[in-house]
């Protein structure tokens, strides 16, 4: 079952990404920036602070968050820099909830949004987990180990008890709180909006494949799409996965570049970025290349489907940072 673990604990990431407008793959791909606010790290500052810019690339909000999640219904996640606790803000910067959470997911489009209190018991290592709305009120009490997000009505929490009888037992609930029993094969409470379904074979969890909302395998079983140890390369998201391939760089170092496939297997956009900072999401990811020499200034931004930058700022490449 470590797998479900894996599908709930949410990276930092994709914890914060929450449910996206237009997400599916799109018949065109976009050849500029869609219109609204997106999140953007500040790569030339020693924090790497986090803010908002619109789609010509100019701050809206000054980067001031250790993280920053995508804006759903006005309404973005992000970490705070003094306390390091998560809250919630408007499209001004200003927080609608105040920093009080240990992890959040953003919120879904029905504005609900799982959330990880602090605590004092080792057993809540990934913070106490329940449900609020957009007005920070809890629809469903801290009680889990662990939460996902909702989608179709039904979300994957880790039971606290079974925790601390050391056999982790997973359940569904719906939004009431009312518990299912649950199997990593149970397509319930999984937003196929993102893509389709991740799923381990039991006997060799090297075998992994994706099926569709009807259980059909749109990529078939293959030790080529193991995971990974970031999110966006095991979980598609925006129609796309990433995946990682070992280059050679100026002759002396390894390097792992970054690409991206379809929900079919298809490579779409070959290996040569060195970071993805946000995969994709309104049809455009955030990524960073790599400078042609070491030290040299390199390029990061969003992307389209293809590849191709809609958005770039510089910044100073450290070869340290991406070397094998």
């Amino acid at each position: 079952m470590k797998y479900v673990k894996y599908l709930i604990v949410v990276t930092a990431l994709l914890v914060l990404m929450g449910v996206f407008s237009a997400c599916g793959e799109s018949e065109d791909v976009v050849n500029e920036m869609p219109e609204g606010l997106y999140p953007m790290c500040d790569k030339g500052n020693l924090q790497e602070l986090w803010g908002y810019v619109d789609e010509t690339g100019e701050y809206v909000i000054e980067p001031q968050f250790l993280s920053a999640g995508c804006f759903v219904k006005g309404i973005a996640a992000v970490q705070d820099l003094d306390s390091e606790l998560y809250g919630y803000i408007d499209e001004y910067g200003k927080y609608i909830i105040e920093p009080q959470f240990y992890t959040v997911d953003g919120f879904n489009s029905e504005g609900i949004a799982a959330v990880g209190v602090p605590s004092s018991d080792p057993l809540y290592k990934y913070g106490k987990w329940g449900y609020i709305d957009v007005n920070g009120k809890y629809i469903i009490d801290p009680q889990f180990t662990d939460a996902g997000g909702f989608s179709g009505g039904y979300a994957v929490v880790e039971i606290a008890n079974s925790v601390r009888q050391g056999a982790p037992v997973y359940n569904l609930i719906d939004e009431e709180g009312n518990r299912y029993d649950y199997d990593e094969n149970d397509l319930r409470g999984w937003d196929f909006s993102q893509g389709p379904k991740r799923i381990v074979d039991e006997e060799d969890e090297d075998l992994v494949g994706y099926v569709d909302e009807n259980g059909n395998w749109t990529i078939k079983p293959d030790k080529k799409y193991k995971a990974g140890d970031t999110a966006w390369s095991v979980y598609f998201s925006g129609g796309l996965r990433g995946f990682e391939k070992k280059e050679k760089y100026n002759d002396n170092a390894m390097i792992t570049l970054i690409g991206f496939f379809d929900e079919h297997g298809k490579e779409v956009i070959p290996a040569e970025f060195c970071e993805v900072m946000y995969p994709f999401y309104n049809d455009v990811a955030l990524v960073a290349s790599p400078a042609k020499k070491d030290g040299e200034k390199a390029i990061y931004g969003y992307i389209n489907k293809k590849g191709k930058y809609l958005m770039k700022k510089e910044y100073d490449f450290d070869l340290d940072r991406v070397r094998d």
